[in-house]
């Protein structure tokens, strides 16, 4: 099992294969493609099967954040029998091997291509996705490639809400004390100054 690191750092080399960590964007935390050139030495006791695993980690911009929310997609570029991966699962797991999320694993699409995709908020402390599958293409080339990209924002604590929740109260009730002494400022004033001193009325 190979292990490599796709938070601003580029994928280690693989025999046998060639992988490619992309430029990051902002927000994006992880994002890489590969591509099987011959068939992978048996990892899984299984000719042609392999297992990826990436270390996802969050950069500066989520120090304040302690909980993200993540988007994944994942794609398989496939033509027929010639460019194939029979994917067993991608999970995502935490460092000590616990799961995340359930498993993911790629469906056919209405193209060339399966895919999956999902969302889901994680906490902000590094985390592992492991791809597994067997290629199972017959080109003399390329036999199977795949890409993914995930994308995250922090999630605002709770005293954030309650504070924005706050402002809103207030900017509220200045807008309503406004209105109302448009509408009657008689009203208004007296309710400021309080009720006008009744005097003797003429006559009496």
């Amino acid at each position: 099992m190979t292990l490599k690191s796709v938070s601003m750092a580029a994928l280690l080399a693989l025999s046998a294969l060639s992988a490619s960590a992309l430029t990051l964007q902002p927000y994006e935390v992880a994002k890489a493609s590969k591509t099987f050139a011959t068939l992978p030495e048996d990892v899984l006791g299984v000719p042609g099967s392999f297992v990826d695993t990436y270390l996802v980690t969050f950069g500066g911009k989520f120090a304040d954040a302690p909980y993200a929310e993540i988007g994944f997609a994942f794609t398989e570029v496939r033509l027929k029998d010639l460019v194939n991966i029979d994917f067993g699962s991608i999970a995502f797991t935490t460092l000590g091997g616990a799961p995340i999320i359930p498993a993911l694993v790629p469906v056919p699409g209405t193209g060339p291509a399966d895919s999956v995709s999902t969302e889901f908020v994680y906490e902000t402390s590094p985390f592992l996705m492991t791809v597994s599958g067997k290629v199972v293409g017959t080109s003399a080339g390329t036999k199977g490639s795949y890409s993914f990209e995930m994308v995250a924002a922090p999630v605002p604590e709770p005293q954030t809400y309650a504070l924005a929740l706050s402002g809103l109260a207030m900017v509220g009730w200045a807008v309503y004390a406004a209105a109302r002494e448009r509408l009657a400022p008689d009203d208004a004033k007296e309710e400021r100054e309080g009720p006008r001193p009744q005097g003797r009325r003429p006559g009496k």
